[in-house]
């Protein structure tokens, strides 16, 4: 009876320690954070960048696991099954999107079993050949893709990522044949671009700047119908091909259950550490712009964006 009632009590101890409560006592030990990404890409570098900063201002250690493939699905997938207690959180890319309104052998239900926190950051990506490869403008590439027999190569950072379905929009807005080829993060696949072994690539702004300043990039064109601050002088494949608009969107998630007391405090540490004048401006030097929004915010962006993707599959 006594170990009966002793079992009860730690069981009910446990359903106090929610909500509120769990907010107001978290973190309690180190935190995990997914980087579903190899080390040095664009999605682990704002990883690290938020790691460090909530190190310093929860005083405990955010530790960066990097968790790459499958298009982001092994990162998310170790993350659903993390304890609901905030300790667990990942870096989403617009993938998360993507990839429920693509896919069908997901292991998670993402509006069922992930957890929005906030979005983090939205930045531009751009279309570049290497710059030894004779493709000067997109008009040409597109020329080139529809003359050579199997059509021509582009790299992406994985099946399902933001970038894989760009190229997939551009081919059939063009009619040119694009052959996609993925690999298991952007750091692999700029790295066989540069190498000359894959002629084409869409990724994010930062990761492709000082190779495009280089001169061993050159941009064909930019996905968003905005221009890329600084550089409005760069082509925008939504010139060519009206409708055509691809962002990349960086966001923080948890495990389904994680109570919304407990996202929102984690997000409001968040929002203030994006808003720290050093953590800006390096945002901005990697061409990110800061875009917090909250756990209902970031629900509602990722419920519209997996419509509207799941209208371009079809």
């Amino acid at each position: 009876m006594r170990r009966r009632t002793l079992a009860a009590a730690f069981l009910l101890s446990g359903l106090l320690l929610s909500g509120p409560a769990l907010a107001q006592s978290f973190p309690r030990r180190p935190v995990r954070l997914i980087v579903p990404f190899p080390a040095g890409g664009p999605t682990d570098v704002i990883g690290r960048l938020l790691a460090e900063r909530l190190s310093a201002r929860w005083g405990q250690p955010v530790i960066v696991d990097n968790r790459p493939g499958a298009g982001t699905v092994i990162g998310t997938h170790a993350l659903v099954q993390a304890a609901p207690d905030g300790h667990t959180l990942a870096v989403a890319i617009s993938a998360l999107t993507v990839n429920p309104a693509l896919r069908t052998d997901m292991p998670f239900d993402t509006l069922r079993d992930v957890a929005p926190v906030t979005r983090l950051a939205n930045t531009h990506i751009a279309l570049v050949a290497n710059a030894q490869s004779g493709l000067t403008s997109l008009a040409q590439a597109l020329d080139f893709a529809r003359s050579t027999p199997g059509g021509l190569a582009y790299a992406s950072p994985g099946i399902g990522t933001l970038t894989h379905m760009a190229g997939e929009l551009l081919a059939r807005l063009s009619g040119a044949p694009l052959v996609h080829v993925p690999y298991p993060g952007s750091g692999p696949a700029l790295n066989d671009v540069l190498g000359g072994r894959v002629p084409l690539m869409f990724d994010v702004w930062h990761s492709i700047q000082p190779h495009v300043l280089a001169g061993t990039l050159r941009v064909l064109g930019t996905g968003s119908s905005t221009p890329v601050p600084g550089h409005p002088d760069l082509p925008r494949i939504a010139e060519t091909f009206p409708g055509f608009e691809a962002t990349s969107v960086f966001g923080l998630i948890a495990p389904g259950a994680t109570p919304l007391e407990l996202r929102q405090t984690i997000a409001a540490a968040t929002a203030a550490s994006l808003a720290e004048p050093a953590v800006a401006a390096r945002l901005a030097a990697l061409g990110m712009q800061p875009m917090v929004a909250g756990p209902d915010e970031y629900a509602a962006f990722i419920v519209a964006d997996i419509a509207r993707w799941r209208d371009a599959m079809r």
